[in-house]
């Protein structure tokens, strides 16, 4: 599957997915209409990014989701019983952010609960420390873990202990740091490259520091031939995604009229 991102960050009048899937061949230069003429195909573009050119016809989905800071989940343990009984006290964090087998645990053990505590607090200062951003908080026999915004984590405590998730973890969505990251993931053919080892490449991002984006997504199945002198055809998948800065109203409300899904 191919997947492109276009981020527009100025209103201005736009062309709508309904007029493209009427037939017109569209483009949207951060937010302008370039060009609007009837056609069978159309591409988008913003700034110097073109999409890969497609047919109203082949776009199967529309999603559209908006800013949403996230939720941080946090996870309570009741050490009532362990404390009536002869068990050493411990928690154990388990940060399953990753989602591998190979996770980070960590066993805090102390001999009160308010020392469990304080090395929780203390290990989630630490930027070397898998757990940084972690936080605890103590209330009569039950320790409450907070993670960071976008991570999960389980728990694990003495036995008889009680655990419970009050709140569930909520990723945020339309954030800077979640289109820039989108970005890099869409991007790798526009200059991104080795992204794993030293020194990692990548242009300067078109996202603004700070700003918040609703993005659309348009999964596109498009016709093409299979194989020379078959006469086959078969369906390229192409995921066109459109970051629009939060606040530019015309822009918004003419990809709103293409009745997208909004989650």
């Amino acid at each position: 599957m191919q997947k492109q991102l276009l981020i527009v960050n100025t209103d201005a009048v736009a062309i709508s997915f309904a007029e493209i899937r009427a037939g017109k061949l569209g483009f949207i230069e951060e937010g302008a209409i370039v060009a609007a003429l009837t056609g069978a195909e159309a591409q988008v573009a913003v700034g110097n990014i073109t999409s890969n050119p497609f047919k109203g016809s082949e776009v199967v989905s529309a999603i559209k989701v908006v800013a949403n800071a996230g939720t941080a989940g946090t996870g309570a343990i009741d050490l009532t019983a362990p404390i009536a009984g002869t068990e050493p006290l411990y928690v154990k964090l388990i940060n399953t952010t990753v989602g591998t087998m190979d996770v980070p645990m960590k066993n805090f053990e102390a001999s009160t609960l308010a020392g469990i505590t304080a090395l929780i607090n203390a290990d989630g200062l630490k930027a070397e420390s898998p757990f940084l951003g972690f936080t605890a908080v103590l209330a009569t026999n039950t320790i409450t873990v907070t993670a960071p915004i976008n991570s999960t984590f389980r728990l694990a405590a003495t036995d008889g202990s009680v655990i419970t998730y009050p709140v569930s973890a909520v990723p945020s969505t339309g954030q800077d740091s979640d289109v820039i990251e989108l970005e890099d993931n869409t991007l790798s053919a526009d200059g991104i490259t080795n992204r794993v080892g030293f020194p990692v490449i990548r242009p300067a991002s078109k996202v603004e520091a700070g700003a918040t984006y609703v993005v659309y997504t348009y999964h596109i199945a498009r016709e093409v031939p299979n194989k020379a002198g078959t006469g086959t055809r078969t369906a390229e998948q192409l995921k066109l995604a459109i970051a629009v800065k939060t606040g530019l109203t015309v822009t918004i409300a003419a990809l709103d009229g293409d009745a997208v899904v909004e989650e």
